[in-house]
């Protein structure tokens, strides 16, 4: 029995320094300051946040990593941008690691090389550089990533956004480029794009078309931008697609009927926060007519509420009232949706 026990305990000695291994992660002390986790089913994450600079990452990275492929990838400086001295990605930076998400955000980065992902060109799904310093993407390489879904490049400094080629991007976020510009053919080659952010970028109209190769149902935020006025096919898509329209906190005054079209039945238009002063037959029941399951928001703009919304509030129509928000109010603070129609038929002398 003796004999027995000491065979055990020597099997056992052989095999204890083996269960120390981080595979499939390469050991802690060689990657720091990043770090390897991974779980039941070896989906690996790597999160460098803890790098500096450029030089801490590079050294991170000339390890041997045991498995090539990873879930995530992260850097997040948010936190404490200020203090993050990361301006550089080196090409050739991952060595034959192959990601499905990238997130790095709030460093100092001013430029992506069009070969730092290249090796995840068949496995990037979602790629977010938001809240950096960003003044050069690739866009031109956005066609070789065969699966890349979803772009966030929100909250950099990039002047333009050129045409876009993709098979399967769909949801676009550049919100936050002040005065960017985008090119007359952005969206021709987009045939899936579901999602369009483009807040805060300085724009001061909507080129006519600009939408028109949209084809999947889609949502489209240009809020906080510098819209004064809505020409004629400024958001048309070519069928009935947009479930959400976002023009908040522009100065829009007017639009020219056919301006929006393409609205699903239940679709929401926002135009909160603008100087809207009437709602005219002539420019709104055209969109009107286009939602009749949908909302239109017109909260927080100087609607005077007069003869102008006969049309709306007829006693014997109701079909539009119901569009309104609650929160869409006339200038004296009375809510839109509980105007009497009785006053209007009194007032206006348009009995029908």
């Amino acid at each position: 029995m003796l004999l027995k026990f000491v065979v055990v305990c020597v099997v056992v000695g052989v095999v204890t320094p083996a269960l120390k291994s981080e595979w499939p992660c390469p050991d802690s002390a060689d990657i720091v300051p990043c770090s390897c986790t991974d779980d039941s089913y070896l989906n690996l994450k790597l999160d460098c946040s803890g790098v500096q600079d450029t030089d801490q990452l590079v050294r991170a990275f000339s390890t041997p990593f045991p498995f090539p492929t990873f879930l995530e990838f992260m850097i997040d400086h948010s936190a404490n941008p200020n203090k993050s001295n990361l301006t550089v990605l080196p090409p050739n930076l991952f060595k034959g690691l192959t990601f499905e998400r990238i997130i790095i955000k709030g460093t100092q980065l001013f430029d992506i090389e069009e070969n730092v992902f290249t090796e995840s060109y068949k496995t990037l799904k979602y790629l977010n550089l938001a809240d950096n310093m960003l003044q050069k993407f690739p866009f031109e390489t956005l066609d070789g990533y065969t699966i890349l879904s979803n772009l966030v490049l929100d909250n950099n400094h990039l002047p333009a956004l050129p045409r876009i080629v993709s098979d399967s991007l769909e949801i676009l976020s550049v919100s936050g480029n002040t005065d960017m510009e985008l090119l007359p053919d952005v969206f021709t080659k987009t045939s899936v794009l579901s999602r369009i952010n483009m807040a805060r970028i300085g724009l001061t109209n909507i080129r006519p078309n600009l939408f028109f190769n949209l084809n999947e149902p889609v949502i489209i935020n240009l809020a906080d931008n510098k819209i004064s006025y809505l020409d004629e096919f400024a958001i048309n898509p070519p069928s009935n697609t947009l479930l959400q329209v976002i023009l908040d906190g522009n100065t829009i005054s007017n639009i020219r009927h056919d301006s929006i079209q393409g609205l699903a039945p239940n679709a929401y238009l926002s135009m909160s926060k603008n100087r809207i002063t009437e709602i005219t037959e002539t420019v709104w029941r055209h969109i009107f007519d286009q939602i009749p399951n949908g909302s239109l928001d017109l909260s927080v703009n100087p609607l005077l509420c007069g003869c102008d919304v006969y049309w709306i509030f007829h006693c014997t129509e109701h079909t539009y009232r119901k569009t309104f928000t609650p929160t869409t109010t006339c200038y004296d603070n009375t809510q839109v949706l509980y105007l009497d129609c009785n006053f209007f038929e009194a007032e206006c002398n348009v009995l029908q």
